[in-house]
């Protein structure tokens, strides 16, 4: 059904310690919400609000906790402590499932996105201007009149308006995030969630005026864009190109919603590639907002390749490389892990490495030679990227644009070692969906900050149209150049 009821006995499955390893939607809020013990399982919490939508849709599950809040305390068949009084018990299950939202909101809050999960909520916390409409939630249901409805939130005043402040947050970021993906940074005041945002100096902007051309690297061996190219590429500020390929990916990782991440590492556990990374671009869906962010990250890295081999003049090429370090290194401050990784994945590429006379030459200096070292290591896929993942998960309340390809591992090995999202009665995996839910929650949590320095018109119009040389003329371009 759409609403909370008690369950039946076939609906959990207990192991050996006794504990719930498997459960309906309705044995999930039941055991998250009862009132015998008063501590809470966040970790449960997160599992089920993620993977509910494996047997259910996000709103039936927020009308069975709102209907479950309206219940009696002893409704319950399972936990049930006949030592609490009927006010006593029904506060702390009420109390917990207003945590359990909370969570939700916290968490995974884009599931309020959703008009009708946005409206329900609302409804539930009497922000529709008239009181608590619970009858428009769960009209069918029976559980509560009005003054009962009301009655339900008597000793939980304080926690009522704490959601709903957290409420309004919410939708408000989604807006923002929103028009961040689809029109550009938002520009916000200090009370809004907008003012959350990072925002470094930069050193070229459109209200100055462009830099001049310099006539020593004009001879551009890429006749097909030559007139179209105002600028060449060094004589931007690598900070410049870093924060706009910031902005650029930033948008491409926002877009990504955590079904999707779901999916796509279901997707991956089912391959019978033997190797994770190889290929990873071909095995995502082209449609989806992970395969575009995917493709992009490639496109970036061949790029890079692409610019120094393309470059005719063997000054302009070491430039080109210590011009390319000093973006990933800029990225790296700018906390932008997955250009990073996409730029030092297009130094370190094969036709670049040939390029010996080249790079001997840009490591000559001390400051690039400290930060092709430092890269290095931060960079390293020894140790399954340790050193990446441990400064990523250091991020904390500021924007950060993971390197994904670890953490879709991570959700990859979940679906390996954990088997089905349910069981073949239809019921919940609880092992797996907390293994889901604390995997992904290290990649969500960054969608919760979002950059917001302005585009910069020459570096926005000179990324916009990328030369990318296929791996054979990589090859043929670099012999050719040394």
């Amino acid at each position: 059904g759409e609403y909370w009821k008690p369950p039946g006995v076939f609906e959990e499955v207990r192991g050996e310690d006794g504990e719930v390893v498997s459960a309906s939607v309705n044995r999930a809020v039941e055991v998250l919400t009862v009132a015998a013990d008063a501590a809470e399982d966040d970790d449960l919490m997160m599992a089920v609000v993620l993977m509910h939508r494996a047997v259910a849709s996000p709103t039936t599950l927020l009308a069975k906790l709102v209907s479950k809040f309206h219940s009696s305390g002893r409704d319950t068949q399972f936990g049930g402590d006949e030592s609490l009084d009927d006010d006593g018990e029904s506060v702390v299950m009420r109390h917990k499932v207003c945590s359990v939202i909370l969570v939700w909101l916290r968490d995974f809050y884009r599931d309020f996105a959703h008009p009708q999960m946005a409206s329900t909520l609302k409804a539930f916390l009497g922000m529709g201007g008239g009181g608590d409409d619970f009858a428009s939630i769960a009209g069918g249901a029976g559980h509560a009149s009005p003054a009962t409805a009301a009655k339900g939130w008597t000793s939980l005043i304080l926690v009522k308006d704490v959601m709903r402040r957290v409420l309004e947050d919410r939708l408000a970021l989604l807006e923002v995030q929103r028009k961040y993906i689809h029109d550009g940074p938002v520009q916000g005041s200090r009370s809004s969630p907008s003012a959350r945002v990072f925002r470094p100096g930069h050193h070229f902007s459109e209200s100055q005026s462009a830099p001049t051309f310099d006539a020593s690297f004009a001879d551009d061996a890429r006749p097909e864009t030559k007139a179209r190219r105002a600028f060449h590429l060094l004589q931007f500020a690598s900070s410049d190109v870093a924060r706009q390929l910031t902005l650029i990916e930033s948008k491409l990782f926002f877009a990504v919603p955590y079904a999707e991440l779901i999916a796509c590492s279901r997707l991956l556990a089912s391959s019978d590639a033997s190797s994770f990374a190889p290929g990873l671009e071909q095995r995502m869906p082209a449609s989806s907002a992970l395969g575009r962010l995917v493709a992009t990250s490639k496109r970036l890295s061949g790029w890079v390749a692409s610019a120094v081999v393309s470059e005719p003049d063997a000054k302009a090429r070491v430039a080109l490389i210590a011009f390319f370090l000093s973006v990933a290194d800029h990225c790296h401050q700018l906390h932008n892990f997955a250009t990073m990784m996409s730029v030092w994945g297009g130094l370190t590429s094969k036709p670049v490495r040939m390029l010996t006379k080249s790079n001997f030459a840009a490591l000559q200096s001390a400051s690039t030679v400290t930060l092709f070292a430092h890269l290095s290591q931060i960079c390293s896929k020894d140790q399954d990227l340790s050193a990446l993942r441990a400064a990523t998960q250091a991020q904390q309340d500021v924007p950060c644009l993971p390197f994904l390809e670890p953490f879709l591992a991570d959700l990859t090995r979940v679906h390996k070692e954990c088997g089905p999202d349910t069981t073949p009665q239809g019921l919940l995996n609880l092992p797996k969906a907390r293994r889901l839910a604390s995997s992904l929650k290290r990649i969500t949590r960054h969608q919760h900050w979002r950059y917001s320095f302005p585009p910069l018109l020459p570096v926005e119009e000179y990324l916009s149209d990328l030369l990318v040389l296929d791996f054979a003329q990589l090859l043929a371009r670099a012999e050719a150049c040394e």
